[in-house]
């Protein structure tokens, strides 16, 4: 998202310098604005000394933290509160994560310029988290990335439920797989996409059943493909900021079912099957519900264009104005 926003912002005709540690930017990325790369720590340690020092040094320029948590004390800044997740449920991160959080967002939310978030539900969570006014929150929604058509194969036999998120507990993989292996053997597997990270905690899945398969990490060719071929996408989160590979399924006209949670709603409308996140039993059937509907082509359309009400440049244009009432 971050690369996403800085990219539109520079075609609107802004100056973007990209501030990041002296790592190699991952492949598929090929930046149009200016990147500029600070040798030292990583992660929190080098946003509070390496990038600190920098930007004084460069006069205390407005700096936009759209990934990250922001320099702390440093009030020409503009911090990005994707969703408050760490402080709604102490075991789905590790103690260093939400003690780090728990301890300066506050602060950075109270000295910012502005705080920029994903959606109106974030927004209501971060008024009552952090009890700051209304007019200093700024929603821009992120858009679900395009990638390119490819002839990458899925490399999945036959029909597939496809899940796609980071293995963190909130997003209930475990209850996934239990609803799952409720479903009758009907050969359609569920393809699990997506990796483990050190902030998260233990989500402690058991899987012994051949038609759930987890892939871990895929390269951009491989999801694109994976969304391109699946049946059905599906989400049992429990929380959310904002909801991007459901959108992302959406844009290859793939079917949705996801948490019956507030923000769902917000993002999704009328666009999903939606089940009880906590009962196996209605996420089994659910699925099996929604494999079930057909889905013609103006379904598939419909879905499509749907997701294409989430664009970047939109986001960008929005961001933009407010951003002229700041300099």
């Amino acid at each position: 998202m971050s690369y996403e926003m800085c990219q539109s912002l520079h075609k609107l005709g802004w100056h973007v310098v990209c501030f990041m540690p002296d790592v190699n930017i991952e492949e598929g990325y090929n930046p149009d604005f200016e990147v500029v790369k600070l040798a030292g720590h990583k992660g929190h340690i080098w946003e509070q000394t390496t990038l600190r020092r920098h930007l004084k040094k460069i006069g205390s320029p407005l700096f936009i933290n759209l990934f990250g948590l922001g320099v702390i004390g440093y009030k020409n800044q503009i911090v990005t509160v994707h969703d408050i997740a760490y402080s709604v449920n102490k075991e789905w991160f590790s103690f260093s994560y939400r003690t780090c959080y728990s301890m300066f967002l506050p602060i950075l939310t109270r000295q910012a310029r502005l705080v920029l978030t994903v959606s109106e539900f974030s927004k209501k969570e971060i008024i009552k988290e952090f009890s700051i006014p209304s007019d200093k929150i700024f929603i821009f929604s992120p858009a679900p990335k395009s990638r390119p058509h490819t002839d990458t194969d899925a490399g999945i036999d036959g029909k597939y439920v496809i899940a796609v998120s980071s293995m963190d507990p909130r997003k209930n993989f475990k209850t996934l797989v239990e609803a799952y292996k409720k479903r009758p053997d009907d050969g359609v597997k569920l393809i699990v996409v997506g990796g483990a990270a050190k902030i998260y905690g233990e989500t402690n899945i058991q899987n012994t059943e051949k038609r759930i398969k987890f892939l871990g990490r895929v390269s951009d060719e491989r999801l694109e493909a994976l969304y391109r071929n699946a049946s059905l996408y599906v989400c049992t989160s429990l929380y959310e900021g904002f909801g991007i590979p459901a959108l992302e399924a959406m844009q290859y006209g793939c079917p949705v079912a996801v948490s019956d949670i507030e923000i769902f709603h917000e993002v999704l409308g009328d666009n999903a099957v939606y089940f009880n996140p906590n009962d196996t039993t209605d996420i089994a059937e659910k699925i099996s519900f929604a494999l079930s509907k057909k889905y013609d082509e103006i379904d598939k359309n419909r879905l499509i264009e749907h997701s294409k009400k989430y664009n970047m440049d939109f986001s960008a244009k929005k961001l933009s104005e407010k951003l002229k009432t700041l300099l």
